[in-house]
Order: structure tokens, then C-alpha cells, then sequence
């Protein structure tokens, strides 16, 4: 089994459980999408036939109001420039991802994630994107990462189940939100992770 993350604090709480487990390995793919692309062959060399988690942390479009865990069904490249009608992208080249969650994460609430290149300051969505993509903002988050390597994750790997934590609402204040909030995801994945990983992985050390 393999946990990922963006950076190691995220998935922090589980090392320290797990690491001494033969059985699972931990994986960091990088901070934004362009170290997440850098560091791809590697991560999809280390998952294939293998289960794994993607733990990461996102932003939401409705009112933040605490950490909550969620799963995605769908994956969007959809940057700041086109949600805010600058720019249009190329039809085809970056196709939404279908997912369909895995039964570790059924429990959870089903978000449509949409990606980009930077965190947004805005959340301004002009009303054609809205439609042309069919957005919900009640079940809209964002996260840079992805996107990335979603797709072929999902090709060579045995199971993957995709978890995130709201840390913020997208906005100006989103970065100060999620400055105050990091440590309660990573614990909150921690602990929705570890309930599903305590009989199949023991801790004790071997």
C-alpha cells in the first residue's frame, strides 16, 4: 500500500503509526502541478498494482465552516483565468477525470475538484463556465495537484482512494485559512485512514 501526499506534514500522523510497517510506504508527489508532473513517473512506478491513498487538502466554494473530510467523482483542469472568463482552453486537450470513489471512501460527500497552476484569490466563476462544466458550488472544491497524475494513477494501480480535507473557503482569505487548519486535516486523514488500515495493517514493529 502506498499513502501520498503533496508534502510529508500531511500525512505526518500516519508515518509516525505506519512507518515501521513493511507493508505500506509513503510517497510525497510535491507542492502545485508542476513538481506533482516532475515527480509523476516516479509515483505511478512506486503504486502500480498497489493500492493507495491520495491524501491532500482543498478549498471549498461554500462558506467555510470547519474540516471536513470529502472524495471527488470528477477531476477538472480548470484555472483561475478560465473560471473567470479570460482565457478558454483548447477543447479536448485536458478532458474531465471520472472517478468513481472506492468503497473506503463511500461514506464521505462526493465533490466535483477543480485544479489549476495557483491557488485562487478569487472565486468568481462567469455563468457560461458554470454551465459548460455543470458546477455545483455546494459540492465545488479546489486543490493544484490532481490532475496531474490522477488519470494514469488510475490506470496502473491496483485501487485508489482519493481523500481531502476542506481547509478554507476559496477567496482572499483562503491562504490564512488553511494556515490555521493544515494540522487538524492531516489529523482528521489520519484518523478517517487509520479506521480503515487497523486490522489489515497492524502497527506493531516487525
Amino acid at each position: 500500500m502506498i499513502i501520498a501526499s503533496a508534502a510529508h506534514f500531511e500525512i505526518e500522523p500516519l508515518y509516525a503509526e505506519f512507518c515501521q510497517n513493511p507493508s505500506i510506504s509513503f510517497f510525497s508527489f510535491g507542492i502545485g502541478c508542476l513538481e506533482a508532473a516532475r515527480r509523476e513517473s516516479d509515483f505511478l512506478s512506486i503504486a502500480k498494482d498497489k493500492e493507495v491513498w491520495v491524501v491532500g487538502t482543498c478549498g471549498s466554494w461554500k462558506p467555510f465552516s470547519g474540516v471536513e473530510l470529502l472524495t471527488t467523482h470528477r477531476i477538472l483542469w480548470l484555472p483561475l483565468c478560465e473560471r473567470v472568463g479570460l482565457a478558454e482552453s483548447i477543447e479536448g486537450i485536458d478532458p474531465p477525470i471520472v472517478i468513481t470513489p472506492t468503497s473506503a471512501v463511500s461514506s464521505l460527500a462526493s465533490y466535483t475538484l477543480v485544479c489549476g497552476p495557483t491557488i485562487a484569490s478569487s472565486s468568481e466563476i462567469v455563468p457560461h463556465v458554470r454551465n459548460k462544466y455543470e458546477l455545483d458550488e455546494i459540492t465545488l472544491a479546489e486543490n493544484i495537484e490532481f490532475y496531474v497524475f490522477a488519470k494514469n494513477l488510475i490506470r496502473v494501480a491496483k485501487k485508489v482512494n482519493f481523500l481531502l480535507a476542506i481547509t478554507n473557503q476559496v477567496g482572499p482569505d483562503g491562504r490564512r485559512q488553511w494556515r490555521e487548519n493544515f494540522r487538524e486535516a492531516a489529523d482528521k486523514s489520519a484518523q478517517f485512514i487509520r479506521s480503515k488500515l487497523v486490522f489489515e495493517y497492524p502497527t506493531e514493529k516487525t
